[in-house]
């Protein structure tokens, strides 16, 4: 299983995502008969490969890879940041609030284990903005820019400026990304 899954890890990297994603449904289909360990592998595998596949994402397969591995791993920091960004970034339209749930779930995880992860913020404060609630977006932002000013942060910033119609602070994102 591990040398099928760097298989799938090198093809992938090669931009062979049609050979990838065939050898992964392979693996997928069976992935109840594997042992837990196992199951955690596959399914983290399988979420990032369908997430990022091209040309496009195959977000309802990605959305279930990160269900099955939530299931076994319900806590996993990583995991519930990249499902919500996936329900923000992936799916059209944002599926906002379910992802803001995600996103939640990852910051107070997050803050249990005493870590301090800008982007799982950044993720936090993105969905805060698509599903309505944008000064608190804007706010838990401003607190990522200003720890870590990276592209992505600024972008998010920059776009929640634009919603309330500031457009001196959204240039000044802008050129900050």
């Amino acid at each position: 299983l591990s040398a099928r899954l760097i298989l799938i890890d090198l093809y992938h990297a090669k931009g062979d995502d049609t050979s990838a994603l065939a050898m992964m449904d392979q693996i997928w289909s069976g992935v109840d008969q594997l042992s837990r360990p196992d199951q955690l592998m596959v399914s983290h595998v399988a979420s990032s490969l369908y997430q990022n596949a091209k040309p496009a994402p195959l977000v309802d397969k990605a959305y279930a890879a990160y269900q099955y591995f939530l299931k076994l791993q319900p806590n996993d920091v990583e995991a519930l940041n990249n499902l919500a960004c996936l329900l923000a970034d992936d799916y059209s339209p944002p599926r906002a609030q379910e992802g803001l749930t995600y996103a939640q779930r990852a910051v107070s995880e997050m803050t249990r284990l005493g870590r301090n992860e800008m982007h799982v913020l950044d993720t936090e404060g993105w969905l805060l903005i698509l599903q309505g609630s944008t000064a608190q977006g804007i706010d838990v932002l401003n607190q990522v820019v200003q720890a870590t000013p990276y592209p992505e942060a600024c972008l998010h910033l920059g776009e929640g400026y634009l919603r309330m119609e500031y457009a001196r602070q959204a240039q000044e994102q802008a050129e900050l990304g």
